[in-house]
């Protein structure tokens, strides 16, 4: 799998509650309606930007409460993937549960505009705009065929199984 997009360049320790503050959570039923509030905190019109973009993120992305509909806001975003140095491990769970791929690489250099391509297959992220490539940390074989799925229920729903 091959996923390219505009960097959306972010910091270090970006908190679940960043990405959607906590005050919206009893709207989570209408995930569409919590869209315009996503990094309102950093940046108030950054969800126009996020459509086709691949977010860059420092070290702990995803850090505070394991929110399940994080993942999914960013995907019903329109988020390609995120990439970052490092993730929470509660968030890279449900990221990869609910078909939102996660890539641990560090691309130095990039700023916010940039075209990002990460190739899930061979572990290589490249800044096309800047022609830097980095190594992502491999995902497991098992891993790749549940994202290329959508995440685990639809995996399961068409495998009934982990083999």
């Amino acid at each position: 799998m091959k996923l390219s997009g505009s960097a959306i360049v972010l910091g270090n320790n970006i908190n679940t509650g960043v990405v959607v503050p906590a005050k919206y959570m009893s709207r989570q039923g209408d995930p569409k309606s919590l869209i315009p509030h996503m990094f309102e905190s950093i940046d108030p019109g950054l969800y126009t930007r996020l459509p086709g973009s691949i977010l860059v993120a420092g070290s702990n992305f995803g850090v505070g409460s394991t929110r399940e509909i994080v993942p999914v806001l960013l995907r019903e975003a329109g988020v390609q993937a995120v990439m970052a140095r490092s993730f929470s491990r509660g968030f890279y769970r449900n990221a990869t549960n609910l078909g939102l791929p996660l890539a641990e690489a560090v691309v130095e250099g990039t700023v916010d505009g940039d075209l990002m391509e990460i190739n899930f297959d061979t572990g290589v992220v490249i800044n096309l705009t800047r022609n830097i490539e980095a190594r992502a940390v491999p995902f497991p074989e098992i891993m790749q065929r549940i994202l290329a799925e959508g995440g685990l229920i639809p995996f399961f729903k068409k495998f009934r199984s982990l083999t």
